[in-house]
């Protein structure tokens, strides 16, 4: 039985990789941080490492006993807009990937790295990004995110270690952080009140949850196959355009909420706000023939339904798309 080390395990694709883990029969191990929060459920299913100390010293004393066949690193800073505490971002997205690698070396483990979507600097065409894009050098969280899988793949190459970096687009579904989008529009659209949103012309490349664990597990599997490279880049995305707008529209309809409540243009974009973001997800496709299982509606369909089920306040919600 394998036994996986999961990062970032209390975030929320960390929450759907860990539990689609345990529902296969892996033994996993968390490595979180003194104050993160574990899901009761996973009490008694998994063993849980708190960690004060992330460097390569402080994750060998925090694991010592402990073997491990794969790491999944999903830990970041900076994904919340005010998190730009410089230190802090250097720390956790460019020392941490490299010190894991070195882990990974030591106990013969490979390992798979969630990027972002924020790699790649603001494109000038509305082609869809492929993993040769320029990169991004003037946004602090972008360019740390990039230097992070970059030198922890060239650490990879140099040790020997097979490493996988997924960059992911924008993800959606259950568990998603209060102040994100879908979260928002629920909070609002549940209590019949107006959603303040911005113009919502910004196109984006969402993805369902879901298929970005199926990412994530098959890349683990192709990892262990014969004559598969070292290391490997990949964009995970639909390579679709949607804009917020026809995301937020696609909610209120799902919910049957008035589209009248939702505040378009209400708030202005942030600055740093790309206009137009979309990815090519070829690589991964010819890699793992992996393709989004999800469309939008059907996503955010899934999304709402398991939002019903796990929030006791959404009777309304329940009753309209169940």
């Amino acid at each position: 039985m394998t036994t996986a080390l999961v990062t970032g395990a209390t975030g929320f694709i960390g929450r759907h990789l860990v539990d689609r883990l345990l529902g296969a029969g892996t033994q996993v191990i968390v490595l979180c941080r003194p104050e993160s929060r574990v899901p009761k459920a996973w009490q008694g299913r998994l063993d849980v490492v708190r960690c004060a100390d992330w460097s390569e010293v402080g994750f060998q004393s925090a694991l010592d006993g402990r073997d491990f066949a794969v790491i999944f690193h999903l830990a970041a800073y900076g994904v919340r807009y005010l998190d730009r505490n410089f230190v802090q971002m250097f720390r956790i997205n460019v020392e941490t990937p490299a010190a894991l690698v070195r882990l990974g070396r030591e106990r013969d483990a490979r390992m798979i790295m969630a990027g972002t979507f924020s790699e790649y600097r603001r494109p000038d065409t509305h082609v869809p990004l492929s993993e040769g894009a320029s990169l991004e050098a003037e946004k602090i969280y972008g360019s740390s995110k990039a230097t992070g899988g970059l030198r922890a793949r060239a650490l990879a190459n140099d040790l020997g270690i097979k490493l996988r970096v997924l960059r992911l687009f924008h993800v959606y579904g259950t568990g998603e952080p209060p102040h994100r989008l879908l979260p928002s529009l629920l909070a609002g659209l549940l209590q019949g009140r107006r959603v303040s949103l911005s113009a919502g012309n910004q196109v984006r490349d969402f993805v369902y949850v879901d298929d970005v664990v199926e990412a994530f597990v098959r890349s683990d599997a192709e990892m262990q196959m014969p004559d598969t490279p070292l290391t490997a880049i990949w964009n995970v995305c639909t390579g679709v355009e949607n804009s917020v707008k026809c995301f937020a529209s696609t909610v209120a309809r799902i919910m049957g909420a008035s589209e009248e409540l939702l505040g378009f243009g209400d708030i202005p974009l942030r600055p740093d706000d790309d206009p137009w973001l979309v990815g090519n997800g070829e690589l991964l496709h010819q890699a793992l023939s992996w393709r989004p299982t999800y469309n939008l509606l059907s996503g955010l369909n899934a999304a709402l339904k398991k939002y019903a089920v796990g929030t006791p306040s959404a009777e309304n919600l329940r009753a309209t798309i169940l």
